[in-house]
């Protein structure tokens, strides 16, 4: 007949010890270990068969300069790169050719925008001509302008207004106004005139003919 252990008894622990390699016993609650002289791995075993290799999913790589004509020949020129999948499909990607070459488009293009900015800063633009009736019953032309800033925006617009001549002597013959422009030489600038006068704007200021 077996018998029963006493219950306060503590059960058997097990461990493996980290410099022997060996499996250790313990039957006080792990306050003392007993070495069992069995190592806890065995000896390394033989290597396995090499394993199979493995399909590619790439069947082909292709070179393009333009993305048109492909070759299986990589140059300094190629710009676009070209993955034939071997079930089906391609996949294109852009090179660092093609890189550069945006990049040398980009800078070209920043320095066309700032140079037009530069052309046509402080520069006079007609947006209108439309017809005009002066207080004394003339005809004219009311031209409406706006001045261009560098960053491309323009002023508020302005105006100023073209009168025909006025009616001659007898009634039937006109006198054609004699537009032209005048050189003002302490500000170096064109302006305006008509009948000899400097055409101004609505604020009173002379309007230059050089922008």
């Amino acid at each position: 007949m077996l018998k029963a252990l006493p219950v306060e008894m503590p059960l058997p622990q097990i461990r493996i010890n980290s410099t022997s390699n060996e499996w250790e016993v313990s039957i006080d609650g792990g306050n003392t270990w007993t070495n069992t002289g069995v190592m806890a791995t065995g000896d390394k075993g033989d290597t396995g068969a090499t394993g199979a290799t493995g399909d590619s999913w790439i069947s082909d790589i292709n070179y393009s300069a333009d993305g048109k004509n492909w070759s299986d020949t990589s140059s300094s020129e190629s710009k676009y790169v070209k993955f034939i999948l071997a079930k089906g499909g391609e996949l294109v990607f852009p090179t660092q050719a093609w890189a550069k070459e945006v990049e040398a488009q980009l800078k070209t293009l920043t320095e066309q925008i700032q140079a037009f900015s530069s052309l046509i800063s402080g520069k006079s633009f007609i947006k209108s001509i439309t017809p005009a009736t002066g207080t004394d019953g003339r005809n004219g032309q009311l031209i409406t302008y706006v001045v261009a800033k560098a960053d491309g925006t323009t002023n508020r617009e302005q105006t100023f207004t073209i009168y025909d001549g006025a009616k001659g002597a007898d009634g039937t013959t006109s006198a054609a106004p004699a537009i032209g422009v005048e050189y003002e030489e302490n500000t170096g600038n064109y302006y305006w005139t008509v009948g000899g006068k400097k055409l101004t704007d609505g604020s009173g200021k002379p309007i230059r003919a050089n922008g």
